[in-house]
């Protein structure tokens, strides 16, 4: 039984190095780290990350490498494993907090590494598979904790493997990614969006304001596929888009971030506190 010999901040400041420069096409802006103390009024994250059509948020853990045959959970793995515990400040403030933003966005994840040592993590840093040496635990499938329980103490184990986790005191089944699955689950995630526009009937009941915004970035994506740099238009692909407000502040973004990527063009939207129809 012993701690990992890693700061949570050096975990942290390695992990965001790395998917920033996995994920760099689809990041829209900088990732947000919120301060200790802001942290618990804007969510309990420790880092957001807007993507393309999708946002990423993390709270980064360290845990303890458990191996004895006597630590609590070892009969749930039936062998050595990860544990680490809950911020018990504020009743649970933290975890209960992610679990409300689980609710509606479905990208919240408790993350924390799979090396064991400061060599592993050394070894995973020089070699650029710290996300790969990372466990990615879904909050929403995890469990809020009531008033009643806000006296005991919790945590989430999970397998060496990064696929298989509980959170207790409760012994809940959580689902858990190592970082190859939460790789390819990106991707995916992605995948909706990528593709040259290929097709796109413009139907009479689509809103004016989505077909404005829509022909702007077909328009756009026209000039990119007849210049030299053709090749990174395939990151987008927007016929499936329906047309209602969450696909016209999309549509906005794509059409900020191709301008900026291939014309060098920086493009300011600016959301006003009331709709105004336009």
């Amino acid at each position: 039984m012993g701690k990992i010999g890693v700061s949570e901040s050096s975990f942290q400041l390695a992990f965001l190095h790395e998917w920033v420069s996995e994920n760099r096409n689809f990041i829209t802006e900088a990732p947000l780290i919120p301060s200790t103390r802001n942290e618990r009024d804007v969510g309990g994250f420790d880092a957001r990350i807007r993507s393309v059509g999708q946002e990423y948020y993390f709270q980064f853990k360290m845990p303890e490498y458990l191996v004895g045959g006597n630590a609590a959970e070892w009969g749930l793995y039936g062998g050595p494993y990860f544990r680490f515990k809950l911020h018990k400040y504020g009743d649970y403030t933290q975890h209960n907090k992610l679990f409300t933003l689980s609710k509606t966005c479905k990208n919240v994840y408790y993350v924390a590494p799979l090396f064991r040592n400061e060599i592993e993590y050394n070894s995973a840093f020089l070699s650029g598979n710290i996300l790969n040496q990372s466990v990615f635990a879904h909050v929403s499938s995890c469990r809020e904790y009531p008033r009643h329980e806000w006296n005991e103490y919790h945590s989430i184990s999970y397998d060496t493997n990064g696929t298989k986790g509980f959170q207790h005191s409760a012994h809940h089944f959580i689902k858990c990614l190592d970082g190859s699955s939460m790789l390819s689950e990106v991707n995916e995630n992605m995948a909706y969006l990528a593709g040259y526009y290929s097709r796109m009937e413009e139907r009479e009941e689509y809103p004016d304001i989505f077909m404005h915004y829509f022909k702007k970035v077909r328009n756009v994506m026209s000039l990119v596929r007849d210049s030299e740099d053709a090749d990174r238009s395939e990151i987008f692909n927007i016929e499936k888009l329906e047309p209602n407000e969450p696909s016209v502040a999309l549509l906005k973004r794509i059409y900020a971030q191709i301008l900026f990527v291939h014309f060098n063009v920086v493009l300011f939207i600016c959301t006003p506190q009331k709709r105004i129809l336009e």
